[in-house]
């Protein structure tokens, strides 16, 4: 596939079916992740484990029923709610924390860079992702960063799930674009 036709059929996918990812594939993935611009010191763990992903999920309910969002505590309602919609691969993209100004930007910046690698990536292999940041406020709890095997001086940044997928309807038609300036 070249880059722009991975460009233009990636999207936000939200349907996962339970097969595992292959390792050779995670592998790409997480080396594109790695090649990204970055001006960070990034930390990109992959959670396969069923238990850990279980625990992240529950962990992300809990932090939407508890954030004051009518619409987030509306979603973690629905007895369908899952705030990992069942992918079976789970990458977080993680920084030391307590970066500040510049350096908290430049940190946000490098993960949404490496994210933006690896979901490219994973379309190319024919996988389906979707980036999150909700699920980052699971790992503000210890025991899930325990959990998880990352450094409790770190903190999530971003996440990308992803996994196979039965959603092949093509990306949803986008309006002309009206945000676009040139000054020659």
């Amino acid at each position: 596939m070249d880059t722009f036709k991975t460009i233009q059929t990636r999207k936000s996918v939200r349907t996962y079916l339970p097969n595992p990812v292959s390792d050779s594939d995670i592998n790409k993935i997480v080396a594109a992740g790695n090649m990204a611009s970055c001006s960070a010191k990034l930390y990109i763990t992959v959670i396969t484990n069923k238990a850990v992903l279980d625990a992240i999920n529950e962990e992300t309910k809990k932090v939407f029923l508890n954030s004051g969002s009518s619409m987030l505590v509306q979603m973690a309602t629905r007895p369908s709610f899952h705030a990992l919609y069942k992918a079976p691969v789970l990458i977080v993209i993680s920084a030391v924390k307590g970066n500040t100004g510049m350096l908290a930007v430049n940190n946000i910046a490098s993960a949404g860079c490496a994210a933006q690698n690896m979901m490219l990536a994973a379309t190319d292999l024919n996988l389906g992702t979707c980036y999150m940041y909700g699920p980052s406020r699971a790992f503000e709890n210890p025991n899930i960063l325990k959990m998880a095997d990352m450094d409790s001086d770190t903190e999530a940044l971003a996440c990308v799930i992803l996994g196979h997928t039965t959603d092949v309807a093509p990306h949803a038609p986008r309006a002309p674009a009206t945000n676009i300036r040139y000054c020659k």
